[in-house]
């Protein structure tokens, strides 16, 4: 990411998290927006922070101006949450850039929030949980996040991933998850029935080698199991990328918007370890396993690591919701 960023990036509390402009009047933007947190009942439930504190998401709010509030970021929860509303084969047919551009708000929004709260409430002034300096380093993704506004749009190979997953539901107080990698841009939401992966700035890899699992599974439901698993795929090859993707972003000569930008990556990768995926598999996976499966074996030498997404003939696995339901492993 050494390509000079043309973003107006800003952590001043007067000042609108994604235009950066200065505003008289600012409204309080939900980073998790209102519909969805009252959707999936997680007004009063807690996200753990990069500091390892948590918040309630009904707390995690950030400043915007309101000609951004009330006009592209409107825009875009409405298209959100009418393919939420509408189920997986909906939000399977929106437009992937649509899923970047919306969780790419909600992974720069925490971010934003970490800016201002203190990494130690006792004593403030050890500063905040996120330096404001260190934002600087997502300055490429809050370029990106303009295209929110139509001042922003890429040229070529998107360099990002969505996966869109059809789940099984089972407890209703269990419908909703949210994970995310601060180090490789990485996102997983689960939303009843629907499973959303995005992958900030993997030169579309994940996509392009992950999304096969995806077109196997064709639509069929998953358990969040394998859903969890896809997610620690995904985070996992990201962190494998011996290189950093690299931009060209261009103006009009007018100046005028929107900015076009380029991406450009060398496709090199470390070799995959499947000891130290073990490690990433178990911390995302092991919480949604029965108490009955505590014994897995997650790292057998020397190479063997479980597996939901596929059986024992390599065939992708898929269960009925009462199958899922009585499989020990």
């Amino acid at each position: 990411m050494n390509e000079a960023s043309l973003s107006n990036i800003s952590t001043d509390s007067n000042s609108c998290f994604l235009c950066g402009r200065e505003a008289r009047e600012l409204s309080v933007e939900h980073v998790f927006p209102k519909w969805l947190q009252q959707r999936y009942d997680i007004w009063n439930k807690k996200l753990e922070l990069l500091n390892g504190t948590s918040i309630p998401y009904r707390d995690i709010t950030i400043p915007c101006c309101c000609s951004c509030n009330s006009g592209p970021l409107a825009k875009l929860e409405k298209d959100i949450a009418s393919a939420v509303g509408e189920g997986y084969s909906a939000a399977k047919d929106l437009d992937s850039y649509v899923w970047y551009l919306w969780v790419g708000k909600l992974f720069f929004g925490i971010l934003r929030k970490e800016v201002e709260l203190a990494h130690n409430r006792s004593s403030p002034q050890e500063g905040t949980i996120l330096p404001p300096e260190a934002i600087k380093f997502f300055e490429n993704l809050h370029m990106f996040l303009q295209g929110i506004r139509g001042h922003h749009q890429f040229m070529g190979k998107p360099p990002y991933s969505v996966l869109i997953c059809n789940l099984h539901e089972f407890e209703p107080d269990r419908d909703w998850w949210f994970a995310d990698n601060a180090h490789c841009l990485t996102v997983a939401i689960r939303m009843g029935e629907l499973g959303v992966i995005v992958a900030l700035e993997d030169a579309a890899m994940n996509e392009e080698s992950l999304g096969r699992y995806v077109q196997e599974v064709a639509g069929r439901k998953l358990s969040i199991v394998q859903f969890a698993e896809l997610y620690a795929k995904v985070v996992y090859q990201t962190q494998l990328m011996k290189t950093d993707l690299m931009y060209v972003t261009s103006q009009n000569p007018n100046q005028t918007p929107p900015m076009k930008t380029d991406a450009f990556w060398s496709g090199e990768l470390r070799e995959w370890d499947q000891k130290e995926f073990s490690y990433l598999l178990r911390f995302l996976v092991q919480k949604w396993l029965r108490p009955t499966t505590d014994n897995v074996s997650w790292y057998v030498p020397p190479d063997q690591v479980p597996t939901w997404m596929y059986d024992s003939t390599g065939e992708v696995l898929v269960l009925e919701s009462s199958e899922w339901q009585h499989r020990k492993s």
